[in-house]
């Protein structure tokens, strides 16, 4: 008869990968030296610590073989003997490949930098760290780093990282709320230092002397994230979008800036825009997909939004703001290529009209009945009978998120619900979603191609 020593060790291994109790883990490592042996080796690739410092993980840290398993150590809001303790036993990990170390509030201590500085120094293989810097330890070239994530850069300490040749990905971030402004005062980015750098991301940064921060564009960078930044001079922004194929922008400065603020974009095909943009802000590129957070308007801006930003040429648009760019119907009217669009606010008839004429649309998501519409007296706004009477027959998926205001009784949803059931095949199926916030108390004629959630 067979018997678990008889288990695969390829089958043993998938079996352990799935067990993440730890109590379970540590039951398992009894049940014989086979199950120990793989175990040991499944268990310890990736440890993360979390408050509470597990006897089991202080074994793996402190003793041979267990140390030359661990590939990923991930340490979060650890303190006092405990986070010396994982500090002390970095030197032996030799096998790491990536290391975080996140809330822990005394690494700004001399005493834990230290011991950190010797573990980066003699572990040779890890290709990614995520440090609150603290007093910065001085010696990130002593692996091949492909990825670094820095917090509290600017706060504490102001220590430029050095050149690494192999680094991939850089991420810079200031404290953690917007009040804790980070500075990149100090630190450069040039092609020399960093020349296979692809992906840059920057959040919660106040960024000064750019003309040293970054005082030329690098053709390696194909992503960049700037989240929640200041950033004064949209020459920064001009250089770092220069080769960048997806861009994230949340600026904080909008009503500060007066002058220009145009922004080149030649080869971006997937744009986010996430906070208020400055008046002047205006882009030039043509983004495929484009994602608009619900704030990047200032009230006042509305009238003049499409003149910043363009949407004739975009075939993914995802826009989060309560009330539509009037200026934006003209742009859609002659786009011929938009695959999907999805808007969740107020939706005018006259918008419904455009959107519905564009051929090669086929995937249709928005809102209908918010309560506070009836307050909008000014603008007359598409209703579900227009929605389901007039669907294209090109559009293949259409899903609405249906507001406390919307109004539509059984028979008449029946009627629009069924014409679209029943659609005949020269015109093509469809795949409809109707989200509410409560169940209708009405008759839905439901098929394999309508889905009510």
């Amino acid at each position: 008869m067979p018997s678990l020593a008889d288990i695969p060790v390829e089958i043993l291994a998938l079996i352990l990968r799935n067990i993440t109790n730890e109590n379970d883990r540590e039951n398992a490592l009894l049940v014989s030296r086979q199950f120990r042996t793989i175990g040991c080796m499944v268990f310890f690739e990736k440890i993360e610590i979390d408050t509470i410092y597990p006897r089991m993980h202080r074994v793996a840290l402190a003793i041979q073989p267990y140390q030359s398993y661990i590939r990923d150590l991930h340490v979060t809001n650890l303190e006092d003997e405990a986070l010396i303790g994982v500090l002390q036993s970095l030197p032996q990990l030799r096998g790491l490949r990536s290391l975080r170390l996140t809330g822990c509030d005394q690494m700004g201590l001399e005493s834990t930098s230290v011991l950190l500085e010797a573990g980066l120094q003699n572990v040779t293989c890890l290709t990614s760290i995520d440090l609150h810097i603290g007093r910065s330890p001085r010696c990130y070239g002593t692996s091949a780093f492909k990825e670094i994530k820095l917090s509290f850069v600017g706060l504490e300490v102001k220590t430029d990282i050095p050149a690494i040749p192999t680094l991939e990905c850089l991420h810079l971030c200031g404290g953690e709320s917007l009040n804790e402004l980070g500075s990149t005062e100090g630190y450069s980015i040039t092609p020399a230092k960093f020349p296979r750098l692809r992906h840059l991301e920057i959040a919660v940064i106040n960024i000064i002397k750019t003309e040293e921060f970054f005082p030329v564009s690098m053709e390696t960078i194909v992503v960049l994230k700037i989240d929640y930044c200041y950033v004064s001079n949209p020459g920064f922004l001009n250089l770092a979008a220069a080769h960048a194929n997806i861009i994230q922008l949340a600026l904080l400065n909008w009503q500060t800036v007066t002058a220009p603020y145009h922004i080149f974009m030649p080869v971006v095909d997937d744009l986010e825009l996430g906070s208020t943009l400055p008046r002047s802000f205006k882009v030039y590129g043509n983004p495929k997909k484009l994602t608009l957070g619900s704030t990047i308007f200032d009230e006042r801006d509305l009238d003049t939004g499409h003149q910043g930003i363009q949407l004739n040429t975009v075939h993914h648009l995802d826009y989060s703001g309560d009330k539509w760019v009037p200026g934006w119907d003209d742009q859609l009217a002659v786009n011929t290529n938009m695959h999907t669009f999805q808007y969740y606010g107020y939706l005018e008839v006259s918008t419904w009209n455009v959107i519905r004429d564009i051929r090669s649309l086929r995937n249709i998501q928005i809102g209908l009945g918010k309560r506070d519409a009836m307050r909008l007296s000014t603008i007359h706004l598409a209703t579900p009978a227009m929605i389901f009477s007039g669907l294209p027959f090109w559009c293949e998926y259409l899903t609405v998120e249906r507001g406390p205001a919307f109004n539509m009784d059984s028979a008449e949803w029946n009627a629009n619900i069924g014409r679209l059931a029943t659609r005949s095949l020269s015109e093509g199926p469809i795949d409809i979603v109707i989200k509410w916030l409560t169940r209708p108390s009405i008759n839905l004629a439901m098929d394999n191609k309508i889905l009510c959630t």
